[in-house]
């Protein structure tokens, strides 16, 4: 169970500049259940309202901040997590930038598969340039998830995937680490390794 004070600075709908708070914890909950079972059959929709009211304001159900936060108002973005694919353009890179800011902005957290951004010093356009690696990018990412609050209910997060045989993983694998200069480090994120059995075991151990 939570504290009131969670409540109010999570959950409960209000106006985040005045601080004027517009219904308590119960409308909430009746609200929420009001709202998921709007569109059903006119005959049997309020016993479903009560048995979910029943369950979530008794704990024995709990629900996401997307759902506590957000269904009763007009943004009603369920999601708890969004997995953004992100390719090796500028044009996806770009996009997943978008993507990120949009979803952030709506409650969501955030899940980048950003393996396949070519290592530096790769060649771009035969050679007419190189990459800059992975880094620079990583920090885009880093600056539009934090560049948006929840709706004022929480900062935003995100998971950043990479594969274990990228040819900067050495780098990659530091990146939240405190040592190092800012240079080198993108702290605010979080990271998961991709593996498979094919990158641990040879094919004649399988």
């Amino acid at each position: 169970m939570l504290p009131l004070s969670s409540w109010k600075a999570k959950y409960l709908v209000q106006n985040r500049v005045t601080g004027e708070i517009y219904e308590s914890a119960q409308f909430l909950y009746i609200l929420v259940a009001a709202c998921l079972f709007s569109n059903y059959p006119r005959e049997t929709r309020l016993q479903y309202v009560k048995r979910f009211y029943d369950a979530v304001s008794t704990f024995k159900i709990s629900l996401p901040t997307p759902i506590m936060s957000g269904v009763r108002t007009p943004t009603r973005q369920f999601s708890s997590c969004v997995l953004i694919e992100c390719g090796d353009s500028l044009d996806s890179i770009n996009a997943t930038s978008s993507a990120i800011v949009k979803y952030v902005s709506q409650r969501a957290g955030i899940g980048i598969n950003a393996g396949r951004i070519r290592a530096l010093g790769s060649p771009i356009r035969g050679g007419e340039a190189f990459h800059t690696g992975c880094i620079p990018f990583y920090k885009h990412f880093q600056t539009a998830v934090k560049s948006c609050s929840q709706g004022g209910v929480r900062g935003g997060a995100a998971t950043l995937f990479y594969p274990m045989w990228h040819l900067e993983v050495e780098s990659l694998l530091v990146l939240k680490n405190n040592r190092g200069v800012e240079g080198n480090r993108v702290r605010h994120m979080d990271y998961g390794v991709q593996i498979n059995k094919t990158d641990v075991y040879p094919p004649a151990e399988r």
